[in-house]
């Protein structure tokens, strides 16, 4: 049996008569009706995909009937075939059965045929559409999550950074960061405390700017990898004598910057 099933409802048996000796060799299964109730109930014991019916007829007039069909089976298309089509009837159809194409009686075989094909791949389309929108849903439900988690990911990863920043900041100890190209990217509140001049060197400031000679070609060996810096190195730094840690910070085997701790040791005078 045909998984294609079409379904002509009218009071006339020899209309459905003519019609099942039309359509007796096409590739879809056919049932008849002689009324609304009737096209109902078999509706109720198998899946159709399209229904077509005949307007006048005693007990359920065609749009009646259509519009039951569209309550209770809203994928199915639907169609009116009738020798009496007015504008009212017309109106009627498409504000309470929305139906998909008006047929005439007495109708064109060929027509016929062609119009039941359409109605079949109209039918498609239909479900073609309803699976897109629902894969549309779940991918937006799924990129809603998605994004979800994303954000709270991105909210704790930001508060631990921030506290990671808070920490570095209130450190008890003078703590320098420079990057691999010899750029001071950060300077915590007590270096700034212990050596006032760094409150006006803003981040971005490279350490020849800053530092002695002898200070920045060890800074600068142990960013080239050529020097550990674990040894205190002293230096003199405007005016007073200063000692130094210089600890290499290493991503994947290479040297991507590195910390500078300064200490001092003696106040040999104002820095300004």
């Amino acid at each position: 049996m045909s998984d294609r099933t079409v379904l002509f409802v009218d009071d006339e048996v020899h209309i459905l008569n003519s019609v099942k000796r039309l359509l007796r060799n096409e590739d879809y299964t056919l049932l008849t009706a002689t009324g609304g109730r009737e096209g109902l109930t078999l509706l109720k014991q198998q899946p159709v995909q399209v229904v077509i019916s005949d307007h006048r007829m005693p007990g359920m007039i065609g749009v009646e009937f259509l519009r039951a069909v569209k309550q209770l089976y809203p994928d199915t298309v639907r169609v009116v075939l009738s020798g009496y089509a007015d504008a009212t009837m017309i109106v009627d159809a498409i504000n309470e059965g929305e139906v998909f194409r008006f047929l005439t009686k007495p109708w064109d075989d060929d027509e016929l045929k062609t119009a039941i094909r359409q109605c079949f791949e109209q039918y498609d389309i239909l479900q073609e559409n309803k699976v897109l929108a629902e894969q549309s849903r779940r991918q937006n439900n799924e990129l809603r999550k998605l994004s979800e988690g994303l954000e709270e990911i991105v909210e704790t990863r930001t508060g631990a950074l921030r506290f990671r920043e808070a920490i570095l900041e209130n450190l008890p100890v003078p703590v320098i960061g420079i990057s691999r190209d010899g750029i001071m990217v950060v300077a915590n509140r007590h270096v700034r405390r212990v050596f006032p001049r760094l409150q006006n060197t803003p981040p971005g400031t490279h350490i020849r700017e800053v530092f002695p000679t002898e200070i920045v070609d060890r800074i600068s060996r142990v960013l080239d990898g050529d020097d550990h810096g674990t040894d205190l190195l002293p230096f003199k730094w405007n005016g007073h004598v200063v000692r130094a840690h210089i600890e290499p910070v290493k991503a994947a085997e290479s040297v991507s910057g590195c910390i500078l701790v300064p200490e001092l040791l003696e106040n040999g005078g104002s820095e300004e």
